[in-house]
């Protein structure tokens, strides 16, 4: 009942401000290498050496009608400004990877369907259920180099990197904050 609640304050405060960027939602749930009917290939990942295959349910994409932009939206259960953080250079350039991964593979792989532009601008915000706040959008909050360097292919090919590490045998833990975690002491 709490969550339903939530969701109506959400879609209630949508309809008063609009949507990020003024976008119209076009997918939700929108599955990309999982295998499911309907479901979009694999995002490849690749720096020239390394080729990694990256899969996901991202939960909307909004996208612009003359379909030149688009923003990935992810929705969190919890308030906005505890996903805010996640959007900090330190911390998207380190582990949290979810929202510029979920937003470079649906431009790619939507371009690919003609839904968007090759080129199409990409964005991507979280938004919190529980006070239906936006947070700030990707590019805002790096900045636009280094905003443009992640989606124009520096994050596929630290994907690959991080991957073919893995495949190494190197899992390196390097949190950024461990005051939520009750294993923080055991990974360091």
């Amino acid at each position: 009942e709490q969550l339903l609640d939530e969701l109506w304050r959400f879609v209630a405060r949508e309809g008063e401000v609009g949507t990020p960027a003024g976008r119209v939602p076009r997918h939700f749930e929108l599955a990309f290498g999982t295998g499911d009917p309907g479901a979009l290939p694999a995002w490849r990942c690749d720096d020239g050496e390394h080729t990694a295959w990256v899969a996901g349910r991202i939960d909307r994409v909004d996208i612009a009608s003359d379909r030149r932009s688009l923003t990935v939206i992810d929705y969190k259960l919890g308030r906005t400004q505890a996903q805010s953080t996640k959007l900090g250079a330190a911390h998207v350039h380190k582990n949290a990877l979810q929202l510029p991964l979920y937003a470079a593979a649906a431009r790619d792989l939507l371009a690919t369907r003609g839904d968007v532009t090759p080129d199409a601008l990409v964005d991507a915000a979280f938004v919190g259920l529980r006070d239906g706040g936006v947070t700030r959008t990707l590019s805002l909050a790096l900045g636009a180099p280094a905003h443009a360097d992640l989606m124009g292919g520096g994050l596929a090919a630290r994907v690959a990197r991080l991957v073919a590490a893995m495949h190494q045998g190197s899992f390196e833990v390097r949190p950024v904050d461990c005051t939520h975690c009750q294993v923080g002491t055991a990974c360091r």
